[in-house]
């Protein structure tokens, strides 16, 4: 499995110390691969690997006090057609990873 998560500036600023340290030790407690490139988290490895590494991620947002669910910063579902037609536009273009139909929908509404 593979699977790419962009982070909050606050969430990326937390894990890209100058050493390494934080996704070295990220990396010790987990098997699967972890890539950090500036915002975008890429994720490879088995399913329960990766699903080890999501909870890992979160945890470590949880303990810094860096909010990772929408519905914590205000966002309701009723908002998640508004985001669609919004990020539909220019944002997306210079994304990384192209979303399938729906897709985009499904992980904001995982994301609340």
């Amino acid at each position: 499995m593979r699977r790419q998560l962009e982070l909050s500036n606050e969430a990326a600023t937390a894990l890209s110390d100058p050493n390494g340290a934080i996704v070295a030790e990220l990396r010790r407690h987990i098997n699967s691969q972890f890539h950090l490139r500036g915002k975008l988290v890429t994720l490879e490895g088995d399913d329960d690997a990766v699903a080890a590494l999501i909870a890992r991620v979160r945890d470590l947002c949880e303990r810094l006090g860096v909010e990772v669910r929408l519905s914590k910063l205000g966002v309701t579902r009723a908002a998640v057609p508004e985001l669609l037609a919004l990020a539909s536009g220019n944002s997306l273009r210079s994304n990384p990873r192209e979303f399938a139909p729906g897709e985009l929908a499904e992980l904001l509404a995982e994301a609340l």
